[in-house]
């Protein structure tokens, strides 16, 4: 008998990650041990997150809320797949989010990352405490930085969320430039997560952009850790 054909080779470990990302979360959507810290409640949708998933929450609404009424669908419109008025709101997505993504990361690095270093100086030991996210991520934070991302989202502006990045270290000019390279990043894997401006289509294709885009969140701390899972090193100036 010949023998069995040999075993394909693993995928490679970006690939790996990334599939490990996915069933995560489907996990935490699902599975009620895994998901009963943060069980969704549509009352109070900021209760669990970190402080860079509550800015994106923010952004999120206002695209829901106000890009939806200021972009409505063309009524007399016979394009075959979706309606021309997507130009004109994908035109804004792209205008704007640069100032979303710098909303989430600036709000990750002020009360995430930050909080983590202020609580670990008054207990006189190390910020990397594996706490779930750690930092400050009580009501009121988590509220200001909705606010922020929503703000982000409302604006042309790029820095209409928060000051730019600064470093009390001297490192203030490779802080920011750090800052840049991440918005450009994630930016462009935002762009095409809700379909084809040009096709005017959604596939499957968008959906995993989007699903990179939190991955690339996920990957720089940005959506915390758990106890035996402590989040990456937080957000800080470059070197």
């Amino acid at each position: 008998r010949p023998p069995p054909p040999p075993s394909p080779p693993p995928p490679p470990p970006p690939r790996r990650e990334l599939l490990s990302f996915a069933q995560a979360l489907g996990r935490s959507c699902a599975d009620p041990s895994v998901s009963s810290r943060y069980r969704y409640d549509p009352s109070d949708p900021l209760v669990g997150l970190t402080p860079a998933a509550a800015s994106m929450v923010g952004s999120l609404r206002c695209m829901a809320e106000t890009w939806l009424r200021d972009v409505p669908p063309d009524p007399n419109a016979r394009a075959r797949f979706g309606n021309p008025a997507f130009r004109t709101w994908h035109g804004r997505l792209v205008s704007r989010s640069g100032g979303i993504v710098r909303a989430a990361l600036r709000c990750h690095r002020e009360h995430a990352a930050g909080g983590r270093k202020r609580k670990a100086d008054a207990a006189g030991g190390s910020a990397e405490s594996g706490d779930g996210g750690g930092g400050d991520n009580d009501a009121e934070v988590l509220r200001s930085c909705s606010e922020a991302g929503y703000a982000a989202a409302s604006s042309d502006s790029p820095d209409a969320a928060a000051p730019r990045a600064t470093d009390d270290g001297g490192g203030g000019d490779s802080a920011r430039a750090r800052e840049d390279e991440l918005v450009e990043e994630l930016r462009a894997y935002l762009h095409p997560s809700f379909g084809h401006p040009t096709r005017l289509d959604y596939g499957t294709g968008h959906e995993s952009s989007f699903l990179i885009f939190l991955y690339g969140l996920c990957k720089i701390g940005c959506l915390g850790g758990t106890k035996d899972s402590p989040p990456p090193p937080p957000l800080g100036p470059g070197p």
